[in-house]
């Protein structure tokens, strides 16, 4: 009698137990239990790995018990099948799930060598469905969207963490406080504001030797830096401001030019601003204009009209 291994890859082996007796009972169970070292092996992977299967094949030679009855040739196979997984079940605590029973097979050739059972340990492959794919390919498309969708919020977020309306009062050039209405987006280091104001009341004035009542208009653009980790920004930009005539609807002075200054938050809804507003001034009927350097702007941001 004779044990024969055979090694494959990943994780496959094949055991051959060779030479059971012609006869089927208890010949075969004293064949298996001298060979109980290669089934406590092959017990031990089963038993350490639930994932790993053994393929069990049981085999008869040719040789024939009764003539013209070569069907128990089969049943002798299939008696050395349930002799080994008695032992491996019984015997070696093997989980019968792991067992898989294969057809028994006859040999056309007589000899001891063709009186065997083959074990093979493998892991079975994994079968998986149309439907699987299917729900699988669901899944992945919808974790890629909401991805997608985490990406931009993100960086949405990182880009507009800041989106606010807020308004103030603010001095200009000609001598006035005027409301204004600002209104910002960006994050906590940069971000970009617009400005809009319009006087509530008019002044009285002597233009071109005339009487007249004028309001003021102020729009400006300005960039916010926050360079530290302190609840003061630079600010740069641009400003336009306009006196106009009420009687005559057209201006009588305007001026433009760039915004250099510092914003502080000593509150968290309340901020000031000082800026110097050099302006290349043009005045209605004058045919040049004229820089003025020596400008200078504050405003009071007081409260918000809205946030996100």
């Amino acid at each position: 009698m004779s044990v024969s291994t055979v090694s494959a890859q990943s994780q496959e082996d094949t055991f051959v137990l060779q030479d059971f007796a012609l006869a089927k009972g208890m010949s075969d169970s004293q064949f298996v239990k001298a060979n109980m070292m290669v089934l406590s092996f092959v017990a031990k992977q089963l038993n350490a790995n639930p994932k790993l299967h053994a393929e069990i094949t049981a085999w008869a030679d040719a040789t024939q018990f009764t003539l013209h009855h070569d069907q128990l040739n089969a049943a002798t196979a299939t008696s050395r099948y349930n002799v080994v997984v008695g032992i491996l079940v019984d015997s070696l605590g093997v989980d019968p799930q792991q067992l898989e029973a294969m057809r028994p097979r006859e040999s056309s050739l007589k000899g001891g060598q063709y009186r065997k059972v083959e074990i093979r340990i493998h892991e079975p492959p994994v079968y998986v469905t149309q439907w699987a794919l299917d729900s699988l390919g669901q899944e992945l498309r919808a974790e890629i969207r909401n991805q997608q969708r985490s990406n931009i919020t993100n960086v949405s977020n990182f880009f507009f963490s800041i989106a606010e309306i807020k308004i103030g009062i603010s001095s200009h050039v000609y001598g006035n406080i005027i409301p204004v209405i600002v209104g910002r987006l960006g994050n906590q280091t940069l971000s970009f504001e617009a400005t809009f104001g319009n006087s509530i009341f008019t002044k009285e004035k002597t233009f071109a030797k005339e009487r007249l009542h004028v309001s003021y208009t102020l729009v400006s653009g300005n960039a916010r830096y926050r360079p530290w980790n302190h609840p003061i920004d630079l600010i740069a930009g641009w400003q336009r401001l306009q006196e106009r005539s009420t009687a005559y609807g057209r201006y009588t002075r305007k001026s433009s030019g760039p915004i250099l200054g510092i914003t502080w938050y000593p509150f968290t809804h309340v901020s000031f601003l000082g800026m110097w507003t050099p302006a290349e001034e043009d005045t209605f009927g004058v045919n040049r204009v004229a820089w003025h350097y020596n400008r200078f702007q504050v405003a009071v941001i007081v409260s918000k009209l809205w946030e996100k």
